[in-house]
């Protein structure tokens, strides 16, 4: 004999399985709105950002392009022409900031402020090497520009700077002795080599104290005469 199956409900005929299972529709509705609310705010949290990202990337791009106009003697302009894009190691930039820096680091000023300024200048373009050698020959009262600048007084002219290597120098000058009252003392010709290395900076001190990044590594200098 066959055994017979009890009948299965049905939703329509059970009052509380129909609610349920509305119920249970509902619920995962809701779920899946969630998910795709879930999904719609990652999106839109990746596409902000990869704006800011972008914006951020070409807030430091220059958009500015300089031109050289040529004029004649009535003001107009014969020839246009773009100024050539440099960087931090231009031979020119370099000559130039290694010029400034032996002018401050040689001359004896009469105005012991502007005096500390440019040793503290000195000091802050130096590194390694460099650097020891700056802060002994300072700390020595014969060559200290403040000691010194009490009696004497010095001024640099620079003769010539040409590079000799990758990051070597080589700088010829004249230094010419004054006394406090305006008389010319002793003229004397120096040259020297020096190293020097390109560190772009990173933090908003070191572009206040050295917006360059470049930095004498190495000092050797002598008179020559």
């Amino acid at each position: 004999m066959s055994e017979e199956r009890a009948p299965v409900p049905s939703f329509a005929d059970n009052p509380y399985l129909a609610v349920e299972r509305k119920y249970l529709d509902r619920l995962g509705a809701a779920h899946q709105r969630e998910r795709l609310w879930m999904y719609a705010a990652f999106l839109a949290s990746a596409v902000s950002v990869a704006l800011s990202a972008l914006l951020f990337h070409e807030s430091g791009q220059s958009r500015v392009v300089p031109f050289v106009v040529k004029v004649d003697k009535l003001g107009r302009a014969v020839a246009v022409s773009p100024i050539p894009q440099t960087t931090l190691s231009d031979d020119r930039i370099v000559r130039y900031t290694l010029a400034e820096f032996l002018r401050h680091a040689r001359s004896v000023l009469a105005d012991p402020i502007l005096e500390r300024r440019w040793m503290l200048s000195v000091h802050t373009h130096t590194a390694g090497a460099g650097r020891e050698f700056i802060d002994r020959y300072f700390h020595q009262k014969r060559y200290n520009p403040l000691v010194v600048g009490q009696k004497t007084l010095v001024d640099v002219e620079i003769d010539q700077v040409f590079k000799k290597s990758d990051r070597t120098w080589y700088c010829e000058w004249t230094e010419t002795s004054w006394s406090l009252d305006g008389k010319k003392g002793a003229t004397h010709k120096w040259q020297g080599f020096f190293s020097v290395e390109i560190v772009p900076p990173t933090s908003a001190a070191e572009i206040r104290k050295n917006p360059l990044g470049q930095y004498v590594t190495y000092i050797s200098w002598n008179r020559m005469d």
